[in-house]
């Protein structure tokens, strides 16, 4: 079998398993860098190792995959890995060797016992090899709350919106809405802020 220097996603599926956002990403990090001097050192090439964003770490913290693709995935990274002299003795053998087992002893798999020979023979021949990559949406930024403000006037739903809103609010939907610069704005006191919004409500209800 040919050896290959897994992707991100199938990464971030492993070390999102550690207990912390450090842990998990020294965890990416280091078995992305083993891997790539394992293959490396096979095909007599000099590949950088790859990058594993916070963003697919955390999506896999907080979706995993199962048990039976965590087994699969860990046997896969711990093959394209071991094409290396120091592979035994390393960090990453001993991690995904100690993952190994706490997953197995969810799955009630001895340790010597091949998937293959186990109920779960049809579950394992089904899971990925290696995990195919995924592409997450980007996050939208979060609306400030003045713009949340303006975007209400603007929908005739000012009058509920603006009660609930400090001044800071205030001046930041004004300026959104066009009704004063932002240097103009910040001179105002809260009762002048609402008068300038209640004059939008009643124009924008118009």
């Amino acid at each position: 079998m040919s050896a290959f220097t897994t992707n991100p996603t199938h990464l971030a599926a492993i070390a999102a398993t550690a207990s912390t956002l450090t842990a998990r990403r020294a965890f990416a990090s280091v078995m992305a860098r083993t891997n790539v001097a394992s293959v490396n050192r096979r095909y007599n090439d000099s590949e950088p190792a790859e990058v594993v964003s916070d963003e697919l770490i955390a999506h896999f913290h907080t979706n995993p995959v199962g048990d039976v693709q965590l087994l699969k995935a860990i046997h896969c990274q711990a093959y394209q890995s071991s094409d290396h002299p120091a592979w035994a003795d390393s960090p990453v053998a001993t991690l995904l060797a100690a993952l190994e087992q706490t997953v197995r002893a969810r799955l009630g798999i001895d340790a010597d016992v091949d998937p293959f020979d186990t109920h779960l023979r049809d579950a394992y021949e089904a899971a990925q090899w290696e995990v195919r990559p995924i592409e997450l949406l980007p996050t939208p930024a979060p609306q400030s709350t003045g713009a949340a403000l303006a975007d209400a006037i603007l929908a005739g739903n000012g009058s509920a919106a603006m009660a609930q809103s400090h001044r800071g609010q205030m001046k930041a939907a004004i300026v959104a809405l066009g009704l004063r610069t932002a240097s103009e704005a910040r001179r105002l006191k809260r009762p002048e802020c609402e008068a300038v919004l209640a004059a939008e409500i009643a124009r924008a209800a118009a």
